[in-house]
């Protein structure tokens, strides 16, 4: 099959062999020749290279430039934000590649969503030293410091402590927060840790798996933020003292992250621990201060 030649890569790591079978499915070979544009800086994202042999080169705007060999892979970024790329690729040798085409990724008719889940976190791990500031700190640092304008918490997802039951209020409140983080400076938020800083778990949320929870977390911030914000944000489900916690990284977007609810657009930023609602005047202000 194709997807042993990259079978090495992290990405595909502890797959069945029918996930592999599914996703050799979408993988096709190519040669590029020395020279060669592969994309330019905003065109829509399509495939996922992984270099068999050769050299590519990904140049940045403000021309930074990194080399991608043998045994590498580039391009998940645009996968992950679905709509555009962040500098342009070019063959400096002709290159062998093999190509994950990332539209049947996410077509769940192809492939599960639970699969291309945990391809889409494993992408997101590859960028997190591009985008993220924090994440060499321990979240048992981190919690230790109370909350802040970098760092809040949450008890639950989606279930409301005082009423018992699950409350989409709750669900929104931390969708405001990873708004707020994108829009401000980024930082953290811990889900499953309640307002003194001490871990109660996430069993009253009552998902299935794991994997359930982080998959309506992703399509609660595409639905109600948006996908190309994804590459800003980081999700890791992680445990103290047998209660799991879950840990959500934020970076600084470079575009204003608006959340979408009644049919309205709402901005928020952080100021101190709190999370701000600004109004339209005070939002554009903002926005002109902020974002280029």
């Amino acid at each position: 099959m194709l997807i042993d030649k990259i079978s090495e890569s992290y990405l595909f790591k502890n797959l069945t062999n029918t996930e592999k079978s599914l996703l050799n499915e979408i993988l096709h070979e190519e040669k590029i020749e020395k020279e060669t544009i592969i994309f330019r800086v905003d065109q829509p994202p399509s495939f996922l290279y992984f270099v068999i042999e050769g050299q590519l080169r990904l140049t940045f705007p403000d021309k930074n430039q990194i080399e991608i060999g043998p045994k590498e892979f580039i391009g998940e970024i645009g996968l992950l934000n679905g709509s555009f790329r962040l500098g342009e690729l070019f063959a400096i040798k002709t290159t062998t590649v093999v190509k994950l085409c990332g539209t049947s990724l996410f077509n769940d008719k192809l492939i599960p969503p639970a699969l291309a889940l945990t391809l889409t976190r494993r992408m997101g791990e590859s960028v997190t030293s591009y985008f993220k500031t924090l994440q060499n700190t321990s979240s048992k640092e981190l919690i230790s410091r109370g909350e802040s304008d970098l760092i809040e918490f949450k008890s639950s997802l989606r279930w409301n402590h005082k009423a018992a039951k699950k409350d989409k209020a709750i669900e929104l409140a931390s969708i405001k927060t990873i708004a707020a983080l994108l829009n401000t400076t980024g930082g953290n938020l811990f889900i499953g840790v309640n307002d003194k800083g001490e871990v109660i778990g996430l069993d009253l949320d009552g998902f299935a798996t794991e994997d359930k929870m982080l998959l309506h977390l992703t399509s609660l911030i595409k639905s109600k933020i948006s996908p190309n914000h994804l590459q800003f944000i980081s999700t890791q489900v992680e445990t103290f003292d047998g209660k799991e916690y879950l840990r959500i990284d934020c970076s600084k977007s470079n575009f204003p992250a608006f959340v979408k609810h009644n049919e309205q657009e709402m901005f928020y930023i952080r100021t101190g621990p709190s999370t701000t609602s600004l109004k339209i005047s005070e939002a554009l202000k903002y926005i002109s201060e902020n974002f280029n």
